[in-house]
């Protein structure tokens, strides 16, 4: 048997805090066909997108923000939009079923843009090329597979340094940390990252994103699941039969054992249960044979009643 988790990050939690016996790590997954594609394919619909957004602000932002995902409480978008520096902008998509979406949903100003709903592969896809980095303030992701997909579609990130955020970020390398607990340290941070995008001192970052990118778009599942999953299972399984022939070897052996230990107790209870019968004093306990035992006389107290 493997165990698996969804990120080595979380793997490791699972180890220290719940002494899980995790051994392997499940290949990252993109559910939707169209951020396979070329972000060439989409140049023309994000222009689009960011044109509606832009009309929208009424003024040119040095660097829109997105957030994607479902609106409630735990992912802290209220976080996102505190921070979110000065001449820039933050667009949401997603939806929600709690109070906590209405409020997103009424936190539209100047520079936030919240577009409830949920949206398909492509229209995601969309949203991603017409941004310029993608946020989270998430202190709990597993893996985050808005991440995974921002990263496949060649966009940086800017997340909180938590949990399956970590599993690809490499802060500075290809991708930002920010944390957003502090509102004053997480807009200053942000607007460093909008520093370092648009001085044009981004290429080898930019760089990175593509690789990666390109990794994430031609990574093949099935194939990723046999190398990271079935493989170790089966030489597991394998490894397990060759121990079992060595004890089947000694399988007579240790049944007798078995049965020499129960003979054993079973001994050993029933003397010693007999002896407390018979040393036992209050009450006082008679051995009858069965069908012996009969009612010589009634109780005072019952025939009084």
């Amino acid at each position: 048997t493997i165990h698996a988790t969804v990120s080595t990050v979380f793997a490791k939690t699972l180890r220290r805090r719940y002494c899980a016996p995790v051994q392997a790590v499940w290949p990252p997954v993109l559910w939707s066909e169209a951020f396979r594609r070329d972000s060439l394919e989409f140049a023309a619909e994000a222009a689009k997108e960011r044109g509606r957004w832009v009309s929208y602000f009424r003024f040119a932002p040095l660097c829109i923000f997105l957030y994607a995902g479902r609106w409630s409480s735990e992912k802290r978008i209220k976080l996102l939009i505190e921070a979110i520096p000065d001449r820039c902008a933050l667009v949401i998509v997603g939806d929600g079923d709690t109070e906590y979406a209405d409020e997103i949903e009424a936190s539209r100003s100047r520079r936030v843009l919240p577009l409830r709903g949920m949206l398909d592969g492509r229209e995601l896809r969309v949203a991603f090329e017409a941004c310029d980095v993608v946020a989270s303030a998430s202190r709990f992701e597993t893996l985050g597979n808005v991440i995974v997909e921002a990263l496949a579609a060649a966009r940086p990130v800017a997340v909180q340094p938590a949990q399956g955020h970590l599993e690809f970020v490499e802060d500075g390398m290809n991708s930002f940390l920010v944390d957003f607990d502090d509102a004053a340290s997480a807009k200053a941070r942000l607007a460093t990252v909008v520093d370092h995008l648009s001085s044009g001192q981004d290429s080898a970052m930019r760089s990175e994103l593509a690789n990666r990118a390109k990794q994430l778009r031609s990574l093949d599942f099935a194939t990723e699941v046999q190398r990271r999953l079935l493989i170790p299972a089966t030489e597991a399984s394998s490894k397990w039969r060759r121990r079992l022939r060595w004890l089947l070897l000694f399988e007579p052996l240790l049944r007798l054992i078995a049965f020499v230990v129960a003979l054993v107790l079973w001994l050993s209870f029933w003397i010693g249960t007999r002896i407390l019968y018979a040393l036992s004093c209050d009450p006082l306990f008679r051995y009858l044979p069965p069908g012996t035992a009969l009612e010589t006389e009634w109780p005072s107290t019952l025939k009084a009643w």
